[in-house]
């Protein structure tokens, strides 16, 4: 991915931003996991009365070898302030659609076209010069296109608590819970009745700053991640646990 920021020189308040991004995953152990992405994105940061402004749009095609081709595209808002010097309370707002193509592979692809609206609000807290906890509440909605495929239809509400600290320095870590329900809007096409999920979600990440091993690797970064989901359904077949493991070496250098 690249990234760039734009001064409009007005003592760096204002900036406009533009980003690539492009991934592939390959030599996964079946080939539903494997896809290609392409996606740009392009939006401002704004200072207003004291209020940190940033709305974006967003373009992504997605190409898996198992599902039709995926364009996503997206419009965002946030908006945050810092009330106290360690407190800063925030909004986000996004809009996105997800349009499958249809091909003679996937004559039904249509079923699963939605469009999502979200708005989350939140507020930051430091508890010490180390440790800072963040407490949020979500609420979605995502929409089927086909009248036909509604029982994709669904609300789902999350309250989330994440606690970040430094435990050394270049080292810190994450941990966060989040707990919410998906209520479906219509009966579920295989089980004829409305499907609603309890979800339960925790995670815990560890960042490694380069510098800290040797001054050469300035730029790099080390994160190891671990997350688990667990859903809860009224329809027996949507039970699930989700355990996740991930490390991710980085590195970005601004030119």
């Amino acid at each position: 991915g690249i990234y760039t920021e734009y001064d409009m020189m007005n003592q760096s308040a204002d900036k406009l931003f533009f980003s690539l991004n492009a991934s592939e995953v390959f030599d996964s152990d079946t080939e539903f996991m494997e896809y290609t992405s392409l996606g740009v994105s392009a939006g401002a940061k704004l200072n207003r009365f004291g209020f940190n402004i940033t709305p974006s749009i967003s373009y992504a095609e997605i190409d898996s070898k198992t599902q039709p081709e995926t364009v996503f595209e997206s419009i965002g808002l946030n908006i945050s302030k810092n009330i106290t010097p360690q407190t800063v309370i925030y909004t986000t707002l996004s809009a996105n659609r997800r349009d499958y193509k249809r091909s003679a592979d996937y004559p039904s692809a249509d079923n699963s076209d939605t469009e999502t609206v979200s708005a989350s609000f939140g507020a930051g807290f430091a508890l010490s010069k180390r440790w800072r906890a963040n407490l949020s509440a979500s609420i979605q909605q995502v929409d089927a296109d086909l009248a036909a495929a509604q029982y994709n239809s669904k609300e789902t509400k999350y309250l989330a608590l994440s606690l970040q600290g430094m435990i050394a320095a270049g080292q810190t870590v994450t941990v966060g819970v989040r707990s919410g329900e998906s209520d479906h809007d219509a009966p579920d096409s295989g089980a004829q009745r409305i499907r609603e999920d309890d979800i339960s979600a925790y995670s815990v990440n560890y960042q490694l700053m380069g510098e800290v091993l040797h001054p050469a690797l300035s730029g790099f970064r080390l994160i190891a991640g671990y997350a688990k989901t667990e859903t809860e359904s009224n329809i027996l077949q949507f039970d699930n646990d989700k355990k996740t493991k991930s490390l991710l070496v980085s590195y970005s250098k601004p030119f």
